[in-house]
């Protein structure tokens, strides 16, 4: 235990008791009322001893009891009345037992509690000063070991606190990471969105460039009827609107006169061409135009003479 001799002021304040039980009202008697704080003070900065201390009041009696946390050396006072410590010199009007505790080392193996009261009365500083000794308490090994427990059920208590208070901040934490991925995700989504939107645009602008320069070739060797048949029928069907070249090539063989071959778009006749006899021999015709499509319009080419070889029919779109 560090040298006693010097006295020094306690740090004790209300904030450091713990109060255990309270008992008392306004229509109770002093002899009714029951007090008993507890808690851990020093008497000079850091890094001096720690003390526990307890302080009952029971029936008007004030017992006080201390103990040091490293060497377990415990003191304590009598059941004291309110005039074993309190005289003509040091009374405050109206004050009771509670209004006199704090502690402050005194000389050899005792410890003496002093209290220093200042307070004015009409403008006029006055400093009241309290004294108890207390006596040291002859230890077994049991109090020894109960003193150290209790020393264990402190740091159990701030370990459980600073446990919570870690478990708390992680929530918060977790919370916050949470709030965080969602605003991510928002952002994510809106960013998902925005592209799918471009790429939509990008792949409408690059359709329409691609239908621009759309192209149908179709080849046909036979007829059906006076229809040539372009792979297996007699109609081609334009599935893209527009403004298309049409071309049609013609191989074919004849001996009549005054036969044409005709182009045409759904039940008109668009364009028409007049065939040549060369007696029996092959002949080529062309038919060129340009037509505006619709949608699902469909072109036939009627051919009522004999083709020789292959016959081609070509879409060039030019324009919207």
């Amino acid at each position: 235990m560090s040298n006693p001799m010097k006295q020094h002021q306690s740090s004790c304040t209300p904030e450091t008791m713990s109060p255990k039980s309270t008992v008392s009202s306004s229509e109770c008697s002093i002899s009714d009322e029951f007090l008993e704080f507890e808690g851990t003070t020093i008497f000079a900065p850091p890094p001096s001893p720690t003390y526990r201390y307890s302080m009952s009041l029971k029936s008007g009696k004030l017992r006080i009891w201390l103990e040091s946390c490293e060497t377990k050396e415990q003191w304590c006072t009598a059941h004291m009345n309110l005039e074993d410590y309190v005289d003509s010199t040091n009374a405050i009007p109206n004050a009771t037992a509670t209004d006199y505790v704090t502690f402050q080392r005194h000389k050899g193996e005792m410890f003496r509690l002093e209290v220093t009261v200042k307070f004015q009365v009409l403008k006029q500083s006055r400093v009241t000063i309290y004294a108890i000794d207390m006596e040291s308490i002859s230890l077994e090994r049991i109090d020894i070991v109960e003193a150290k427990m209790r020393d264990l059920e402190n740091e159990v208590a701030r370990l459980r606190d600073e446990s919570e208070e870690v478990i708390w901040n992680q929530g918060k934490g977790l919370q916050d990471l949470i709030v965080e991925l969602k605003l991510q995700k928002e952002e994510i989504r809106d960013e998902i969105s925005q592209l799918k939107n471009e790429l939509k645009a990008d792949l409408d602008e690059l359709r329409i460039a691609q239908d621009a320069c759309t192209t149908v070739q179709k080849q046909a060797t036979t007829r059906q009827g006076e229809w040539i048949l372009w792979e297996d029928a007699a109609g081609v069907k334009m599935l893209i609107p527009g403004t298309y070249q049409v071309t049609v090539i013609v191989n074919y063989q004849t001996t009549c006169v005054n036969t044409s071959i005709q182009l045409v778009q759904g039940n008109s006749v668009i364009q028409s061409v007049y065939c040549g006899a060369d007696q029996g021999y092959c002949n080529s015709v062309s038919l060129v135009c340009i037509t505006a499509v619709e949608k699902d319009d469909q072109f036939f080419v009627k051919c009522p003479i004999s083709l020789t070889g292959a016959s081609y029919l070509t879409f060039v779109r030019i324009g919207n």
